[in-house]
């Protein structure tokens, strides 16, 4: 695994981009488990705050998986993280898709 080797020869796991995202915000919200289990043994900072004040929780929820919020919260997230809207992870939903009733949403 490509993480693995970086993180092997000493990549920081904490590094951020211009939004303040750490490579841990980006595996939750691709729902990469596999990687988010790696960073997380390399010492990534599980709680990172990114500009709009998430954390990789709050990506797990927004992309509503089970998986990856089981898998943060056992290795220590804090479910109380509120972001900058006041929001805790639990809080964040997916903007709904509106439909303007001409499509025809039969299978």
């Amino acid at each position: 695994m490509s993480a693995e080797i970086l993180l092997n020869c000493g990549a920081n796991p904490n590094l951020k981009d211009g939004n303040q995202e750490t490579p841990l915000h980006f595996a939750a919200k691709s729902n990469s488990l596999d990687i988010v289990s790696t960073l997380i043994s390399h010492g990534a900072d599980i709680n990172a705050i990114n500009v709009n004040g998430w954390t990789p929780l709050h990506h797990a929820y927004y992309i509503k998986s089970d998986e990856m919020i089981q898998k943060l919260i056992d290795n220590g997230a804090d479910a109380n993280i509120a972001d900058k809207n006041g929001q805790i992870p639990s809080e964040i939903t997916p903007p709904e898709i509106e439909h303007d009733g001409d499509e025809d949403l039969s299978f």
